[in-house]
């Protein structure tokens, strides 16, 4: 099951989103699903790289759902969340370390019995940070860290709003990148 967008209610006052473009935060319920729609050929192509994926997710620093692979509904929220808070340890943890600037973490991973979880994290201007969540069971860490690397290099490309909405010559329709008129109709449409 495949579960796009934000799942918060965004006239709730404790909703902040810090690190969003405003025009974004502004309607961000709508955005979140335009993104998650975007997203979903990324996981897609992750689902079919890591055979045996238990789930993925796409959301944002913030800890905000764009788009999420093999997650029950009602759990996506909190594991978007969860995410979020992982991200943001893992760099106050190297901040305390010693690792110079104010940079985030760009890779978390963690084990739990046979399942193995890879966190990547990339700046997106439009977004703050969107993360690649991936857990699989039985896969290396390593072709773990791959794939989830991998995915979240389509991620950041699908987010690239500024590119041309066209797509490159040799590729499918349904793969082009939306630029800022399409997905502002994509958005009215939604």
């Amino acid at each position: 099951m495949i579960v796009e967008g934000a799942q918060t209610d965004p006239a709730d006052p404790a909703w902040e989103l810090t690190g969003l473009d405003p025009s974004i935060a502004k309607d961000w319920h709508v955005w979140s699903m335009v993104l998650g729609r975007t997203l979903k050929p990324a996981m897609d192509e992750l689902a079919r790289r890591v055979p045996n994926l238990h789930s993925a997710m796409v959301c944002t620093s913030d800890g905000f759902n764009l788009c999420a692979l093999n997650i029950a509904e009602d759990k996506v929220a909190r594991m978007a969340a969860l995410s979020s808070s992982l991200f943001a340890l893992g760099s106050a943890s190297g901040e305390v370390v010693g690792h110079s600037g104010a940079e985030p973490i760009d890779v978390l991973t963690m084990e739990h019995g046979k399942r193995r979880s890879v966190l990547v994290g990339r700046e997106q201007p439009m977004i703050g940070h969107a993360l690649v969540h991936v857990v699989a069971e039985g896969v290396s860490l390593g072709a773990l860290l791959v794939a989830a690397q991998r995915c979240a290099k389509e991620v950041a490309d699908l987010l690239d709003l500024e590119q041309p909405a066209t797509p490159p010559p040799g590729s499918s329709p349904q793969h082009r990148r939306p630029g800022p008129a399409q997905s502002e109709q994509a958005a009215e449409q939604a």
